[in-house]
């Protein structure tokens, strides 16, 4: 695939323009001096500066070549997973409503199992549902799970991770 052109900023010195295959050229106004910005990765993405404003590469690549970028409620993801990857062809728009399912607050919760002074076993899918059902704060369960408390309303229960 041949790689197309977009200009996407104009300042005083520099001119830049961003292409198919993710790339941003950096072009000096005055003598038509070309380079290529290499970027640095924050927080999982790569960031450039460009005329003192920090922007994303994938960002910048989506809404110059990808029509709905723009429109509605749309996350830009790696496919390959790799952030200096931006080539178009890398990039996928995925509803933000599903991306928050893959890795919304859920994804990075603690399964525990909880049995009663009674026997009866019950699975939770976060320490914070169990807390909510059992009537207890969060940091109770911790410290009982760590053995850091004198006495506790969960004394007799048998609570661990799964």
């Amino acid at each position: 695939m041949e790689t197309r052109y977009i200009r996407i900023a104009v300042g005083q010195v520099y001119e830049y323009y961003i292409g198919t295959d993710g790339l941003i050229h950096r072009l000096t106004r005055k003598s038509g001096k070309e380079s290529i910005m290499r970027g640095t990765l924050k927080r999982g993405t790569v960031v450039i500066r460009i005329n003192g404003k920090h922007e994303s590469i994938k960002k910048i690549v989506a809404h110059a070549f990808i029509p709905r970028s723009r429109v509605g409620r749309w996350v830009i993801k790696h496919i390959d997973g790799d952030p200096w990857n931006n080539a178009v062809e890398n990039l996928q728009l995925i509803p933000q409503r599903e991306y928050s399912r893959i890795t919304g607050p859920m994804s990075g919760s603690q399964r525990i199992e909880v049995i009663t002074p009674e026997g009866e076993r019950k699975d939770y899918s976060s320490i914070r549902k169990a807390a909510k059902d059992l009537f207890v704060s969060y940091q109770t369960i911790l410290d009982y799970m760590s053995g850091s408390y004198k006495s506790s309303v969960l004394d007799g229960y048998i609570i661990r991770r799964i």
